[in-house]
This record gives structure tokens, sequence and C-alpha cells, in this order.
């Protein structure tokens, strides 16, 4: 039993979800609590198809000069902590794991705000409990410049990820639902506008 593991949660959210708590809670109201589902939007998309392209089709990749293999398409499930996700790829070099995910647009200017930190922990705490190694970091790929972010991943931000798996499971068995996201200027880009509209 490691530290992370807790009883088991009658659900499995995903790296994902912590992504979109991170974007606005209410999103994931609609989602596990109304069982709605949404028309992805153009980004959603176009992020799927970079992953089409860069992710999908490959499985693993051996770079002998550097002793690396590359493993794509991880999926990867803990009961205990009631979390799953898709990982895109990681390195293994035999003792260190490098997970990266890949990102659609240009990330020179981006700022790496709190939803992704908390997917990455997600990701980082997945591989921890099911693979057993542990994991600091996680680099972020955006496709459209090739540039890479290194994310340092604390113990905090993965304790911060268990407390919102608590509170996701909460919200869920009591259906309540969150208020909006503190920031308007999100809803223009949501596929769940029609659906809030902020009330």
């Amino acid at each position: 039993m490691t530290v992370w593991e807790t009883i088991k949660p009658r659900y499995i959210f995903t790296a994902e979800d912590m992504r979109q708590y991170g974007y606005c809670k209410r999103k994931l109201y609609f989602r596990y609590v109304l069982k709605k589902s949404f028309s992805p939007s153009v980004k959603m998309m176009r992020g799927e198809q970079v992953h089409e392209k860069t992710c999908r089709a490959k499985r693993v990749e051996i770079e002998e000069e550097r002793g690396v293999s590359r493993y794509y398409n991880m999926y990867l499930c803990s009961e205990a902590l009631g979390l799953a996700a898709m990982i895109d790829y990681f390195e293994y070099d035999g003792e260190k794991i490098t997970l990266v995910d890949v990102k659609s647009g240009a990330g020179v200017s981006k700022t790496i705000y709190t939803g992704y930190y908390l997917q990455m922990a997600a990701y980082a705490l997945l591989v921890e409990v099911c693979l057993e190694i542990p994991v600091k970091s996680v680099v972020i790929r955006y496709e459209d410049d090739k540039k890479e972010r290194l994310l340092e991943i604390d113990f905090k931000t993965k304790v911060t990820v268990i407390q919102i798996l608590k509170k996701l499971r909460e919200m869920v068995e009591n259906e309540v639902i969150p208020p909006p996201t503190a920031n308007p200027k999100k809803c223009t880009d949501c596929e769940a506008w029609k659906l809030c509209r902020r009330s």
C-alpha cells in the first residue's frame, strides 16, 4: 500500500477532469450528475487531430543511443484513487520516467494555468501508484512550434489532486451544482454554454 491509496471510491474521474476542474467546476457537474455530453469545441477537435498525428498510432519506440524506451498511449487506472488517464507518452531509461503531454497550439508565450498543473499532477500520481516509480516533473510539448515546458510536480500539488477527487465525489453524490467560473471570458469558448449560461 502506498501513501496515496485510499478506500475504493464509487467513481472514477480522469486527469482530463482535473484540467476541466481548473477551467470551470460546473462542467463536471453537467457531465457526471446530469450525464450530459457535449459536441467538442473547435480547440478540442484541433487537439484531437494533433494527438492522432503524433501519438495515437504509435505504441513503443526504442532509442538505443540514449538507452530510452518510449511508451505511447498508456492507459492507467487506480481504483484506490478513483482516477484514470491516457498518458500521451513517457520515456523510461530503466530508472526514471519522463512524462510528456502533447498540446496543440504554440507554447512560447503561454502561461501554464492551474488546470494544466492539476492534469499533469494526476498523471504523475497515477504513474507512482500504478507503476511504483516516483515522478517529480512532466514535460508539456506544444506541437505548433515544437516548444517544450518543464513542470515541476511537487507533493503538495499531488495532495491537491486527492482533495479535488474527494470534492468531485461529494459533488456527484450530493448533486450540488458548483458556481460558474469567476472569469466569464472562458464561457465564450465553452461547449457547455447553452446548458449553463452562468445561471
